[in-house]
């Protein structure tokens, strides 16, 4: 484009275009030619998700007549009415209504597979999604309650129609009075995870068995559930993972709220399979979930309870 200003106008700019490529392409539309200006007509979920609401216009046809109507920001009835022409949730085509901010990628992505796996499809316009860093929700260098109020704004600057917000954090090695004084400066909006983190619900023999087998096939009859048992048993009463709680029990309750499951884990993974199948709990976590909700769900009631009760108070 050479002209300096210019009326451009595009019919259906997602037509032969893969949902990541029209978002690509309208993000250089507004960044390297924000200098002109352009008239997009779509049907298309993602393009109006993509978009700035204040820019989106509903046109209508009544026999040989069209009338173009500004949405406004503030009529939720209006946001209703493009979603019912489109045939969609709200939720497709402004983000969402609910967001839970949870602690990272790992449990952005469990959360919700774990909520339709055992209780159903969560409700609509309700998403998981993680914060930049949690540390800035319990930092001495900034107020925590102006991080809370940021990301509630962020919330629904990101999605218009956002009615309600929550978060979720590990507990890690937090006491009681933390996570009561951040509980206060969340406004009551911070729920903390039961155990330690998430990795403390999946040390299941069985599970990390089956993933080094994934990783390493060569070592499906020497890996078994009863040498990860053994190896666990063994590791965890070993520094740095030896804890005050330990009991010589991977099974016991109290042990598994305060064990560095994730890293006992990928120890474990790395000394059993001499390397050849690590364990990284952004891209493998979610692995031994499945493997835990097929062949050991009881082991996930308490966690299933925690994310159940999540939604339900964004959703009430």
């Amino acid at each position: 484009m050479t002209i300096d200003s210019a009326v451009i106008i595009i019919d259906e700019i997602n037509s032969f275009l893969h949902p990541a490529a029209v978002k690509a392409l309208l993000r250089i539309l507004q960044t390297r030619y924000a200098q002109h200006q352009y008239i997009i007509s779509t049907h298309a979920p993602e393009v109006i998700g993509f978009s700035n609401p204040s820019t989106i216009h509903l046109v209508r046809r009544a026999g040989y007549d069209s009338s173009v109507e500004r949405l406004d920001l503030d009529d939720v009835g209006k946001f209703r009415e493009v979603a019912e022409h489109l045939g969609v949730s709200m939720a497709d085509v402004f983000a969402a209504e609910r967001v839970i901010w949870v602690e990272g990628p790992t449990e952005e992505l469990c959360f919700p597979y774990l909520y339709q796996q055992l209780v159903g499809n969560l409700p609509r316009g309700t998403i998981f999604t993680s914060v930049a860093a949690t540390g800035d929700f319990n930092s001495n260098k900034r107020d925590p309650a102006i991080v809370y109020e940021v990301y509630h704004r962020l919330s629904t600057a990101a999605a218009t129609l956002v009615v309600s917000v929550a978060f979720s954090f590990d507990t890690e090695k937090l006491t009681e009075n933390q996570k009561t004084k951040m509980t206060r400066d969340s406004g009551g909006l911070l729920h903390f995870l039961p155990r330690r983190h998430l990795e403390c619900y999946l040390m299941d023999p069985a599970a990390i068995a089956a993933f080094i087998i994934s990783k390493d096939p060569s070592s499906a009859e020497t890996v078994t559930p009863e040498i990860l048992e053994a190896k666990l048993t063994e590791v965890a009463g070993e520094p740095p993972f030896k804890i005050p709680e330990w009991k010589g029990n991977i099974e016991d309750e109290v042990w598994l709220a305060h064990v560095d499951a994730a890293n006992l884990i990928a120890r474990v993974c790395g000394t059993v399979s001499e390397h050849r199948a690590p364990f990284a709990k952004k891209n493998d976590t979610l692995f031994l979930m499945k493997h835990t909700l097929e062949h050991n769900p009881d082991r996930l009631v308490q966690l299933r309870d925690y994310v159940e009760n999540l939604v339900a108070t964004i959703a009430s």
